[in-house]
């Protein structure tokens, strides 16, 4: 088992120009939209003395007559915002669909990455969309006969354990759902790449993950373990001690890449296990 996961390891560092690419691509995304909110905000609200009110403490009295007094700020955030969600949801599909072909085909480097993402960009935003139709169909079916159960939970039940072990199934059973999801969305693109139809391979997507469904779970509560003990190394080194000098907002910020650069590797890590159930490489 030890083995195997480090064979998986290893071929996830042969991706590392692409996990490196969608990095980049991200930190100058993220750097984007600091830089139109900072604007945005420091241009209405830079002078405003309802930030010296808040200075001394948090008031939401405050903070809601900023909001209904600026709405050049939330108008001109709106208008971006329509403009960066379909370019970050096009270079996202094209740079994950990129590295899913390389991973599938054996091909290495940000180039084939993004000419041959280029080429899956449509039929990957589409299976995207289905999963997201997926997700949305479960959090209504099981949500909304959750909600109706539930009512106010201080008057439908005498004690909070009943409501917190509901709150408990509904989340596992949620994750559950995502990892499937996940799964079928990984399957369903390697089976495109290799040459199927589109509702063929949501089909075959369909069916990797009824019959891989143990090792497909096995593989994303194990990913969903290392982003949780991430997190919380991140925690210990930064806390919330706040920035007191220079020093420790560009080790913050380091820090965080750090953890980012990391999470995107262990992303590829995730597509790579996907890519090798399906190969039943993995006998878990």
């Amino acid at each position: 088992m030890i083995q195997r996961l480090k064979h998986i390891w290893n071929r996830t560092l042969t991706h590392r120009s692409e996990v490196t690419c969608i990095y980049i691509c991200q930190l100058i995304f993220g750097l984007l939209i600091g830089c139109i909110f900072y604007c945005a905000v420091n241009n209405n609200l830079g002078q405003s003395m309802a930030l010296e009110l808040l200075a001394s403490g948090f008031d939401r009295t405050v903070i809601m007559d900023m909001i209904n007094g600026e709405n050049e700020v939330f108008s001109t955030l709106i208008s971006w915002t329509i403009i960066l969600i379909p370019l970050y949801l096009f270079i996202s599909t094209l740079l994950q669909g990129g590295l899913l072909f390389n991973i599938n085909r054996g091909e290495v480097g940000f180039k084939s990455q993004i000419i041959n993402g280029a080429k899956y960009i449509l039929p990957f935003f589409g299976v995207a969309l289905f999963s997201f139709t997926l997700i949305v169909f479960f959090t209504i079916v099981v949500g909304l006969p959750f909600k109706a159960i539930v009512g106010d939970p201080l008057t439908t039940f005498s004690s909070e354990k009943p409501f917190v072990l509901l709150l408990i199934a509904l989340t596992a059973g949620f994750s559950v759902w995502l990892i499937m999801v996940w799964g079928f969305s990984i399957s369903t693109r390697y089976n495109y790449i290799n040459g199927s139809s589109f509702w063929s391979s949501v089909k075959s997507g369909f069916t990797f993950v009824k019959n891989h469904l143990f090792e497909l779970l096995s593989v994303g509560y194990l990913l969903l373990g290392v982003h949780i003990l991430i997190a919380f190394i991140y925690y210990l080194i930064m806390g919330d001690r706040g920035a007191p000098s220079w020093i420790i907002v560009i080790f913050g910020i380091l820090v965080q890449q750090l953890f980012s650069f990391t999470r995107i590797f262990i992303r590829g890590f995730g597509y790579i296990a996907v890519d090798q159930v399906e190969d039943e490489f993995i006998d878990l």
